[in-house]
Parts: structure tokens; sequence; C-alpha cells
């Protein structure tokens, strides 16, 4: 499985999203139901309905069966220019076995925060 960031970069206080929105871009094998462990190093992971414009605020760490969490943008992150990596563990749902696992790097440019490639 493999992961997709969008959008990929945010500004603190940007109206058009919450932050950069990481999430599953492959599906899980066959029959085998899955959640993911989320874990921030500094900042929070958020999930946003488009039907009810809500956001429900996890802090660091979440469990999720589906869809996209955000991380939300951090001024002062961006000023002090630390990296935050972001750890997703997906597993098995039935026996808990750890499928695989990716980290996504987010950094300052000194103006906004984006994934680092």
């Amino acid at each position: 499985m493999s992961y997709a960031a969008d959008p990929g970069a945010c500004l603190p206080g940007m109206s058009s999203t919450i932050g950069i929105g990481i999430s599953p871009a492959s599906e899980p094998p066959p029959g085998v139901k899955v959640r993911y462990r989320w874990h921030a190093s500094r900042g929070n992971l958020k999930t946003w309905s488009e039907v009810t414009h809500e956001s429900v605020v996890f802090g660091a760490d979440a469990v999720t069966t589906e869809g996209k969490l955000y991380w939300a943008c951090d001024a002062a992150g961006i000023a002090a220019g630390d990296p935050v990596l972001v750890t997703i563990v997906t597993e098995d749902a039935k026996n808990g076995s750890e499928l695989v696992r990716a980290d996504i790097r987010i950094v300052s440019d000194g103006e906004k925060m984006r994934v680092a490639r």
C-alpha cells in the first residue's frame, strides 16, 4: 500500500484547507479489513467532513478504519524549521498484524509546510 498527500503543502490560517491531507493511495488486499494507526511527531491530526464542514481533532495520535486525515499547519514549526514525521501503520483489523508502515516527512520552506519528496 502507498499513501498520497493532497494538498501537499499548507499555510497556517489558509482558508481553503485545514492542513496537509494524507490518505491511502492503494487498496488493502482483497478480503482484508484494515485499520490505520497514525502518529505525528508534532502538531495535530484531524478529520474533515465535506458534508457538515466540521473537523474532529485527534491530537498527535489517531486510529481510523478509513479515509483521510490532515496534519494541521503549525506556524511555530514554520518559523523553527523543524521537520514533522507522520507515521502511518496499516494493520490487519482482525489480528493486528502490521501490513505496511509509511513515514511522511513534512518540512518548512520558510513560508509554508510541505511534504518532502
